[in-house]
């Protein structure tokens, strides 16, 4: 990366070096339609780059103009306190994917940064320079707040879903970035289910009953939305995940209990996980995700209260609520996690095809 000993050039005289590229940029494009046409990405920053390397000429820039390797923001610097950010599209449009408003790969001491945008689909093939915060009516300005005094907040995801979170439609959600006040930067490869190794679907299935308690009723859907804005994995066949295997034998204070839905035998086998999640996650969060939350119970209490309710016209509720208060609350009176004692899964039987739809 090549080092500048220039004084530091005011804002002014990067704006005339912007203008002077971009007219540059405009005039080769006249001359070169088809050059241009598959100039995308990296060689697209290259074209820039020269350009911006032959207006600095006999200007405090000259010799300072530097495409960045690898993935950092902006793609161009300039005196080390100036930056140009490089966006292309194929089409006949001026508009794009976006970029990250976290920049977690900002260069430091950037102070100010342009976007030069190329229309390379159009006749004639056109470019745009501009600051990078006001390309045109923005995110910021719905938002009503400067692009720099989002970037310097600690969590500038955090109002950037509240403004999204409040055009939402019923049912819809945000998946990139969940349905509670955690926020939290999800993963942009999304993951299959399948593809999980078994005790990550385990976990997965064991937080998805805490968060969820409509699973004792339908909710997948609900539970579709956690996996993918958490934890980024996406499923096919959720309703298999917690039905499939049959039913099941338990056995409660030396009571058997026959064809039990499998979603039961979950509730078995994951215990001290479930009891993990409930008895560490903040109230808060417990009610953002279930949308209710009695403050005089505890939170085991609170999951149990609503999944019996969940479970209505679905599976015997006294019999739920029984099984639930064994494997759930009943640790609440030991103030333990620990598995109980003397409490085993029988074997697995019947189909039970119907259940949760």
């Amino acid at each position: 990366m090549l080092a500048s000993e220039n004084p530091k050039p005011e804002a002014i005289a990067f704006q005339k070096l912007m203008i002077e590229t971009n007219n540059i940029l405009n005039q080769q494009a006249r001359l070169k339609h088809d050059y241009f046409s598959k100039r995308v990405g990296v060689l697209l920053e290259d074209d820039v780059a020269d350009a911006l390397c032959y207006c600095s000429k006999g200007t405090p820039f000259e010799g300072t103009i530097i495409k960045v390797s690898g993935q950092k923001f902006p793609d161009i610097i300039a005196n080390k306190l100036y930056g140009v950010e490089v966006k292309s599209t194929k089409g006949n449009h001026w508009t794009s994917t976006g970029s990250s408003i976290l920049e977690t790969t900002r260069v430091q001491d950037i102070k100010r940064i342009y976007m030069t945008f190329g229309k390379l689909g159009g006749n004639p093939i056109e470019f745009i320079s501009k600051p990078y915060e006001h390309p045109g009516e923005t995110i910021f300005d719905k938002m009503h707040i400067s692009y720099d005094e989002l970037r310097e907040k600690d969590n500038p995801i955090a109002p950037v879903a509240e403004y999204y979170r409040s055009l939402l439609k019923p049912g819809e959600s945000l998946w990139w970035a969940g349905d509670t006040p955690e926020e939290k930067v999800v993963p942009m490869k999304l993951t299959l289910w399948k593809g999980l190794p078994l005790d990550v679907k385990t976990n997965l299935k064991s937080k998805a009953l805490a968060f969820i308690p409509e699973l004792f009723g339908n909710g997948s859907n609900k539970y579709n939305k956690l996996i993918i804005s958490e934890y980024g994995v996406v499923s096919p066949s959720t309703r298999d995940m917690f039905s499939a295997g049959g039913q099941i034998k338990v056995l409660v204070n030396r009571q058997e209990y026959t064809n039990v839905p499998r979603i039961i035998g979950h509730i078995v086998d994951n215990a001290k996980i479930i009891n993990e999640v409930l008895d560490t996650t903040e109230p808060r969060i417990l009610k953002a995700h279930w949308g209710f939350y009695d403050d005089l119970l505890s939170p085991r209490n609170n999951w149990i209260k609503l999944a019996t309710h969940y479970s209505q016209n679905r599976i015997l509720d006294k019999l739920l609520k029984e099984i639930l208060e064994h494997y759930i609350g009943a640790m609440v009176i030991n103030n333990a996690l620990e598995f109980p004692k003397g409490i085993t899964q029988i074997k697995e039987t019947m189909d039970y095809s119907n259940y949760g739809r």
